[in-house]
C-alpha cells in the first residue's frame, strides 16, 4: 500500500513539480557539499557567502566540472537498464516456479517507471557530490599537514603586490586559496583589492 502511495504522488507530478524539487534537492547537497569541503580545512562558506552565492551553487557546481553532468545522466540510464534487467529475470523465476501472479517479488522493480529515475538520479547526485566534498576537502587536508603545495595561479593585488597560490576555490566576495610553503588557507575578497588572477601553466 505504501510504495502505491509514493508511486501515485509520482505520477501526479508536474514538470514544475520535478524542477522545483530538483532545485532544492540540488540547493541542500550544494550548501552541504560546500560546507563539508571548506569546513575540512577550516573554513565556515556560510559565513563567506552571500544569499546569491547559495542560490546559484547548485548550477555553479554542476558547471565546475564535466563529470557532475555526466554522472548525472549517465548513472539514472544505467541503473535504468539495471532494473529492466532485473525485471526480466525476476519474470523468468517467477514462470519457472509457476507464479501466474505478475506482482514483482521485489519492492524495488515494482517501482512505477517513473519514480526509478528521480530516485537513481537523487541517490547519484548524493554520492557524487558528497563524494566530491570529502574527498576534496580531504585532499587539500592533506597537501595542508605536508606542506607540499603546487601553485596554479598568479593573484596580482590592487597595491602591486603578487602571489603565487594554490587556489581552492572562491564565490562572489572571496577566494579561498593557499600560499606557497604555507600550512593554513587565506582568505580574500575579490572587490577593490584583486586586480587580476592569472592561471599558471
Amino acid at each position: 500500500m505504501t510504495s502505491q502511495v509514493n508511486t501515485n504522488s509520482f505520477n501526479s507530478w508536474t514538470i514544475q513539480d520535478y524542477l522545483s524539487f530538483g532545485y532544492l534537492y540540488l540547493l541542500f547537497i550544494g550548501i552541504t557539499t560546500d560546507s563539508i569541503y571548506y569546513g575540512l580545512v577550516g573554513i565556515n562558506i556560510i559565513s563567506y557567502s552571500s544569499v546569491l552565492d547559495v542560490l546559484l551553487s547548485p548550477i555553479i557546481r554542476l558547471t565546475d566540472n564535466l563529470i557532475f553532468p555526466a554522472a548525472i545522466i549517465v548513472v539514472p540510464l544505467v541503473m535504468h537498464w539495471y532494473v529492466k534487467l532485473i525485471r526480466l529475470i525476476d519474470k523468468k523465476i517467477q514462470a519457472k516456479k509457476g507464479n501466474t501472479d505478475k506482482k514483482p517479488s521485489s519492492k524495488l522493480i515494482s517501482l512505477d517507471s517513473k519514480a526509478l529515475p528521480v530516485l537513481f538520479v537523487a541517490f547519484g547526485i548524493f554520492f557524487i557530490f558528497m563524494g566530491y566534498g570529502v574527498g576534496g576537502g580531504m585532499n587539500i587536508k592533506g597537501k595542508l599537514k605536508s606542506g607540499i603545495i603546487v601553485p596554479d595561479n598568479r593573484i596580482i593585488f590592487q597595491d602591486g603586490e603578487v602571489s603565487e597560490v594554490k587556489v581552492i576555490g572562491n564565490n562572489s566576495e572571496y577566494i579561498f586559496y593557499i600560499q606557497k610553503k604555507s600550512n593554513v588557507v587565506s582568505v580574500s575578497p575579490i572587490k577593490e583589492n584583486i586586480k587580476s588572477i592569472e592561471q599558471l601553466n
